[in-house]
């Protein structure tokens, strides 16, 4: 651990602390469309050739030193691409051996090269997934994005989970509704995945349960060395999460927990778990927090390419993501 971020960095002792539920929302009527799309796309694509397939590849780069940089948590080429010397130097190595084995792993990977037009054309199939709360959803500029990830983090019981069954809900609904009229993959490494909600939601949707619970598949990390498994597995699901979200026009979303910095008198005094790793990839960035009472939560805008930082209010019922109402309101002021 340093500077109180995890940075996906985390002893196996430490792994239940961390939590990497995601929930992927497919678009099922645009994916033939945008699969046709990303490969007429990708003929426009000029990729270099992969020279290394995993970190022992790399020239230098011995079992143990691997062992200890997985430790750091690199386990993927493109992990050491991103890293800097001073990050790789507590693997034992020199600062001489470190920028070798950056620069090696940044000529190793696949590079791709697209004309802006074509891009433009990419952009244009964007859509929203609505969140269920209009105050929310005006927060991250209409919904959550398609063909990114979103991260949302915060503290234990904050409703990060009740969010993404909420958005697992919210995908089926047709797109003048919100929704993306698609399916979800749910993927839970705390076993907070719960069928009644999924109930409750979909009534309040005015949908029957049984069809919309046909519409999500689910997986869970079934022990904790299962859940090492996914850990070490992060940067590919990461990666396969990106790729998903732009080859079939689907919305990503990463929940994370924080941990506190005891080191920070200024400011938030908690930071999410996962550090740069997560915080570098994830497009969009929302910490959400606890009101002073009651269901009200308040969600911070902390990171976008676009949007200014912001916050606005929502409250977590029964039903799932609703907006706050005035006199909700009123109560939590007075």
């Amino acid at each position: 651990m340093k500077d109180g971020t995890l940075d996906l960095r985390i002893s196996f002792g430490q792994i239940s602390r961390l939590r990497i539920a995601m929930a992927i929302c497919l678009s099922l009527n645009n994916v033939r469309r945008e699969f046709v799309s990303t490969v007429e796309w990708g003929r426009v694509t000029q990729e270099t050739r992969r020279k290394y397939e995993v970190v022992e590849d790399l020239p230098g780069v011995g079992p143990s030193t691997a062992d200890k940089l997985k430790e750091l948590g690199f386990h993927t080429i493109e992990s050491l691409a991103a890293a800097t010397v001073r990050e790789l130097v507590p693997a034992g190595i020199g600062e001489k051996q470190a920028a070798k084995i950056i620069g090696e792993a940044r000529d190793s990977i696949s590079l791709s090269f697209v004309r802006a037009d074509e891009l433009m054309k990419m952009k244009a199939n964007v859509l929203r997934l609505t969140t269920g709360s209009k105050a929310f959803d005006e927060l991250i500029g209409g919904g959550l994005e398609t063909q990114t990830i979103t991260e949302v983090y915060g503290e234990y019981g904050v409703g990060k989970s009740v969010l993404c069954h909420q958005l697992a809900i919210n995908v089926q609904l047709p797109v003048d509704q919100g929704g993306l009229n698609g399916g979800a993959l749910y993927l839970d490494t705390e076993q907070t995945f719960r069928p009644e909600w999924i109930v409750r939601m979909a009534k309040s949707a005015g949908m029957e349960p049984t069809d919309a619970a046909q519409k999500i598949i689910y997986s869970e990390a079934y022990n904790s060395d299962h859940q090492v498994l996914l850990l070490e597995k992060a940067d590919q699901i990461i990666k396969d999460n990106i790729r998903l979200a732009r080859g079939f026009n689907a919305v990503a979303i990463v929940t994370n927990q924080v941990m506190a910095r005891p080191d920070q008198f200024f400011g938030n005094s908690v930071d999410a778990v996962g550090g740069h790793i997560v915080a570098h990839t994830s497009h969009t960035r929302v910490f959400l927090r606890r009101a002073a009472s009651g269901p009200i939560r308040i969600a911070r805008l902390v990171s976008s390419p676009y949007l200014p930082e912001g916050e606005r209010i929502f409250k977590v019922t029964e039903m799932g993501i609703q907006d706050v109402a005035e006199e909700d309101e009123d109560k939590r002021r007075g």
